[in-house]
């Protein structure tokens, strides 16, 4: 019971810090923010 508490936390803790980079990529950049363009992405 113990580990399951520990993963539900670790779950909320991460879904937590993805919506707050989101959100921080939404203020700063607007709606554009948000999106990852391929063309701009170089995976080399």
């Amino acid at each position: 019971m113990h580990r399951y508490h520990n993963g539900v936390k670790t779950a909320a803790l991460l879904g937590l810090l993805t919506a707050l980079i989101l959100a921080a990529g939404y203020v700063l950049g607007g709606g554009t923010g948000l999106v990852l363009s391929p063309s701009s992405c170089r995976w080399r």
